[in-house]
């Protein structure tokens, strides 16, 4: 495995967690400010 690849392999695999805390957090504050 080249450098390059497991970059873009941590990238995605970060942004796949960031994406799934902001949807969390999104679903979380929607529920405390119902």
């Amino acid at each position: 495995m080249t450098t390059s690849a497991g970059t873009e392999a941590g990238n995605g695999r970060t942004a796949l967690v960031v994406g799934a805390t902001g949807i969390a957090g999104s679903a979380l504050v929607d529920t405390l400010t119902r």
